[in-house]
């Protein structure tokens, strides 16, 4: 599953999807290291369960004050069963389209490229699948920016290529469907151009996407199954320090890892 937290200069959290039912405790693990009592923005990407799947033991243990999901209204016990708890607990929640954006604190930009206004019923017509439906965001801080579109299908990344072609250039890029090859087509990595693509899942799911990214787009890659959680920070300027959980064990097309995780990066 994806869980992403993303902290402002001010110190604001913003989480983007919490993973399987079975997670929280890693999840929580990580929160507590960072020091985050609250997640100030909580964000949807779609409701399938291995992204929202604790969010209701998450609510439960931590203040949210606004969040942003889809249109998609899921039929699905995890689903309700978070709509019920943000209801309960009268969380402020919005729904994003194209074309929207919001601040996160008074220096982050986060633009919204999807999904369409109508994606929705185009969903419960049978026309869509549910996963092209995901929340796709461009996270921008001075000159740095973040991708991420949950489980966006090739067929939606051909779609944005055309419609945005380079605009959608991110330093940091979290691959879509959890690095399958339903996703990640090269078309979609080339208008990316990133430097850092993190795969999140329990395995890593195809080694063709590991090399579209390592070998023809040259970014360094991450993958949770092997680097365990990874951590980016910018002061904004283009230039990133990664630093992963672990050092990851196998290497070959994935790259090899330094001794102490540690990377330094940013573009000539």
């Amino acid at each position: 599953g994806d869980c992403t937290i993303f902290t402002s200069p001010e110190g604001l959290v913003m989480m983007v999807d919490c993973s399987n039912s079975w997670c929280f405790e890693e999840i929580d693990m990580q929160l507590k290291a960072m020091g985050i009592e609250k997640i100030d923005v909580f964000v949807m990407s779609h409701p399938h369960a291995d992204h929202i799947g604790c969010f209701v033991e998450l609510a439960s243990h931590y203040d949210i004050g606004h969040i942003y999901k889809n249109a998609h209204e899921y039929e699905s016990a995890t689903y309700k069963n978070a709509m019920a708890k943000i209801e309960e607990q009268d969380i402020t929640c919005d729904i994003l389209y194209e074309g929207d954006s919001f601040m996160f604190g008074n220096h982050v930009t986060v633009d919204v490229y999807g999904p369409e206004k109508g994606s929705e019923e185009d969903i419960k017509a049978g026309y869509m699948d549910a996963n092209d439906c995901s929340l796709a965001m461009k996270i921008t801080y001075g000159d740095s920016s973040f991708w991420t579109s949950g489980d966006i299908y090739i067929t939606r990344e051909l779609a944005l290529v055309e419609k945005y072609g380079k605009e959608l250039d991110s330093d940091i890029v979290k691959m879509n469907h959890h690095g399958y090859e339903t996703s990640n087509r090269f078309e979609f990595i080339e208008a990316l151009s990133p430097l850092v693509a993190i795969q999140q899942h329990s395995l890593i799911t195809s080694k063709t996407v590991a090399m579209k990214y390592r070998f023809k787009q040259d970014a360094l890659t991450f993958y949770t199954s092997q680097d365990g959680t990874v951590s980016v920070s910018t002061p904004g300027d283009g230039t990133y320090e990664v630093q992963s959980q672990y050092i990851r064990q196998i290497t070959n097309i994935y790259g090899e890892a330094a001794e102490d995780g540690h990377y330094t990066i940013g573009r000539d």
